[in-house]
Parts: C-alpha cells; structure tokens; sequence
C-alpha cells in the first residue's frame, strides 16, 4: 500500500533567490516532532486522516506547540460540527483541493522520493492551477454551507411524501409528534420510512420500541446508504433509520442525504424526518428537501420566538412558505397561549392545534407503545390524525380511511402490562 501524504509544512523563502518550499510528512509523530522547533512562519495544512491520530487532533497538537503558527485542515465538504470544533481548536481555516492547489503552485516539494511521486497527484486530481501570488489568506476562505437543490424523485412512480418537523426550541415534543405521525400512517395501511436526524441525541428508536407490532426494519443512519439496496429489494412497511452511535461524528454521516431522500421517496409513500433543536447544516439539507415542514411550538413564548426566527431561515434557504405548516402542542382548556395568540405573533398564519393528551402519551411512549396510542381515542392522537389527513391529499391516489384502524392490542388506560413495564423501567433508572 502506497504511504499517503498526512501534512504539508509550507516554509516561506528567506529571499529573491529562493522558492517556497512544500514539506511533505507522511507520519503525524513526523509532522509534529519536525514543527515544534520550527518557526511560527511555518505554515501547516494537515490534509489527511492515515496518521496516528485523527486530523483536527494533530492540527491542535500543532497549535498547542506554536500558538502563533497557522494551521489548516484540508476537507473537501467539511459539516458544521467539524467547522464549530476547528474554530474551538484556534485552526486558522478549512481550505479544499483547489485551495490547496494554488498553495502548492509555486512550491517546490520536499522530500521527493521515487516512491512518494504519485501522492500528489492521488490528492489533488485537477487541472494545472496557477501559481501562488499572495499569502495563504488570500485562497482560503470560510466555509460555506450551500443548501442543495429540492430532492427530485427517481424516474418512474409517484413520488412519496417528505415530511420534516422542526422548531426554534428544544423540548416541544418533536419527536412525539413525529413517531405518532408514523403510527396512524402505518395504521392507514401506508408505507412509511421514519429517519431520526436528531443527530446528537436522537430517542426516536426508543419511543417506538421493540415491539413486534410495527414488525418495522431497523437501520443506523451511518450505514443507511450501504444498505438501501437491500431495503428497496425487501420494501419492509415501516423503516426505522436511528441516529449515529457516536455524535461526534454524526454529521459526516449526512453528506449523502439529498440522494438517500429520493430513493426513499421513491419507495415509500411517507417519509418522516425528525430534527435536533440546534439548526445547523444538516437542518439545510433537510429543509430544502421536504415537501412539507411541520414548524412545531410549545406552551412557552419562547418557543414561538424561536419558530419566528426559523420561519426567517426558510425565507434566507429560499423554502417556499407554502410548505410551511404550524402546529401549537400542548392546546386544552388551560393552556397557557391559545392557537389565536400564537397565530397572531406569527402573523396570522393558518395554526393547528396539538390537544394535550395527558400523562398517557408520555407513559406509552415510554414503554414503546405507539400503536396503542395510536389506536387510542386519546385527543393528542386523534389532533395529529387530523394533522396526518392534511399532509395525504399530497400522496395522490393514496385516501385516507375515515378513522385509523385500532390494532390488536388496543391501547387501554389500565393496561396492567403497560404499566408493569412502567415499573419495570421506574426500577431499572432507580438501579
């Protein structure tokens, strides 16, 4: 296997007469071990993850050694966590191959070796730049996050529906309403594909549970794109795609979603998104994406706050408005705000309202029982029916039925074995 390229080292000429010189190293131990006693003029890009440790890493063993030196990180389509720790590390910019080509125009490589003569033209598979005439700064820039065009539908067959629930605040209750959405779909007789991009801290797969009841697919959103094939073969009823183990790296895990968004669409007749209650590039992507974004408010003004700043970033990603549906939780007779309130701080929009379904919906949830709340005569299940009915008339030759069929195991308030599995999860946490 051929060694591959881990840093450059770009030392600057110390007169008319001499050129700028490029040094490449191959090991992080290497890199590290040759700047710490190099000067702070030495500029570093660390452009590959073969080293010992991972790049950002050794990019802020870098700086730790020399605050003052300017580190880079070569990454052609950086997420906006790798952006966020990078500016935490002191790393001066994120740079891609063209950046980095122009850095190497008027450089003179060292060391090189017979061996080493592919490495970079394996890097950097371009068209010969022009050289360099002014500093690093002046070819590297900000990253920019550019939210792809709308997801279009594989050629043939009627396109399913992409639904994403948002909001401008955590704890609205996104999650409830999105697993209850996929519920009485599931109910309806459609098929559905449930994706939780709560990329961080994403409880989806537990609020559905493992029940044999939705008899539904289980994937990882890191291998979700390798294992598409397999599931358009099967076409389960229900899919379920949880969020990455590890959330650290689970944005790296997004960068093929545009596409994996159509192939589902084109296989199913709902495809439900769940979102984090931080916005970042992901929530982009994702938006620009959907046919439909459900913006989801609580009983706090803060909430409803926060949803007027998220309905400005859709109008800056150019999302149509016609799109955008609104949905107050938590209504009732002593709620707090009422649907006029909150419609009126947005500007007169069209509002749905979420009743309060009581400690029931949370103690279902809990013991992953979806179906049976579903199924239930409860009123937040039977508000987000009425929710659903406004989201089908878009799946075309797809009706719904009058009233969501009520599974085998209907959802009844004393359900001794519901509630023993309410204690039996009290004892575990007290554990």
């Amino acid at each position: 296997m051929s060694e591959q390229v881990v840093a450059y080292a770009f030392l600057p000429s110390e007169g008319a007469q001499q050129a700028n010189t490029a040094t490449c190293y191959y090991t992080s131990y290497e890199c590290r071990n040759d700047l710490q006693s190099a000067s702070a003029s030495v500029q570093a890009v660390v452009c590959a993850p073969y080293g010992e440790i991972s790049p950002i890493n050794l990019a802020a063993a870098l700086i730790q050694d020399v605050p003052d030196r300017d580190v880079y990180l070569l990454e052609q389509q950086p997420t906006s966590s790798l952006v966020n720790r990078s500016r935490l590390a002191g790393i001066r910019g994120i740079i891609n191959h063209q950046q980095m080509a122009r850095m190497l125009g008027d450089m003179t490589l060292s060391p090189q070796p017979a061996r080493y003569a592919p490495v970079l033209s394996n890097l950097l598979p371009l068209p010969a730049t022009p050289a360099r005439t002014g500093p690093a700064d002046a070819v590297v820039s900000s990253p920019q996050l550019v939210a792809p065009p709308p997801v279009q539908p594989e050629a043939g067959g009627e396109a399913g529906v992409v639904v994403g629930v948002f909001s401008g605040r955590g704890g609205v209750g996104k999650s409830t309403l999105t697993v209850m959405l996929a519920a009485l779909a599931y109910l309806q007789g459609l098929r559905v594909a449930l994706l939780d991009l709560d990329l961080q801290f994403g409880d989806i797969g537990f609020l559905v549970g493992h029940e044999d009841q939705l008899q539904c697919q289980r994937l990882n959103l890191a291998v979700l794109p390798s294992q598409l094939p397999g599931v358009e073969a099967a076409a389960p009823r229900f899919l379920l795609v949880e969020a990455p183990e590890h959330p650290e790296e689970a944005e790296a895990h997004a960068s093929e979603l545009t596409s994996t968004l159509s192939r589902l669409s084109a296989s199913y007749d709902l495809v439900l998104l769940n979102t984090g209650s931080f916005w970042n590039g992901t929530h982009a992507v994702i938006a620009r994406a959907c046919d439909f974004l459900i913006l989801l408010m609580d009983q706090r003004l803060s909430s409803i706050q926060g949803c007027k700043r998220a309905v400005e970033l859709c109008e800056r990603l150019e999302v149509p408005s016609s799109r955008l549906l609104y949905a107050l939780n938590g209504c009732g007779r002593n709620a707090a705000i009422s649907v006029a309130d909150a419609s009126l701080a947005l500007g007169n929009v069209e509002l749905l309202a979420l009743r309060d379904g009581g400690r029931l919906v949370d103690e279902l949830l809990s013991i992953g029982c979806p179906l049976e709340l579903a199924g239930s005569a409860n009123p937040f299940s039977v508000s987000v029916a009425e929710l659903l009915h406004q989201l089908l008339p878009a799946c075309g030759s797809l009706q719904p039925e009058a009233q969501p069929t009520r599974p085998s195991q209907v959802g009844q308030l004393f359900n001794l074995s519901a509630f023993a599995g309410i204690f039996r999860g009290l004892r575990n946490v007290a554990s």
